[in-house]
């Protein structure tokens, strides 16, 4: 666990394509928030990360949701000291 906010747990993880390794974080909607308007929250969120791209905001690779039926943001992960810390 990387770090945990409003209504997400960010986990560090990898991935695997053709042969190289990229590490992400995956941001996942906590169950307690899966309400109908989170999800509408966390789904902008989603539109907004896609339509971004500046060299100071993380990127977005992907998207999805869980077996469990939790949505999950993947994104570039950004080596620093946590906002809440700084």
């Amino acid at each position: 666990v990387l770090g945990q906010g409003g209504m997400g747990v960010v986990y560090a993880a990898e991935i695997e394509k053709a042969g190289t390794v990229r590490p992400v974080a995956v941001k996942v909607i906590q169950r307690q928030w899966a309400g109908r308007e989170q999800a509408e929250r966390f789904a902008r969120e989603q539109r907004i990360l896609a339509r971004l791209d500046h060299p100071g905001i993380t990127r977005l690779f992907d998207t999805g949701v869980t077996e469990e039926g939790e949505p999950y943001l993947v994104m570039e992960k950004i080596e620093g000291e946590p906002l809440d810390r700084y």
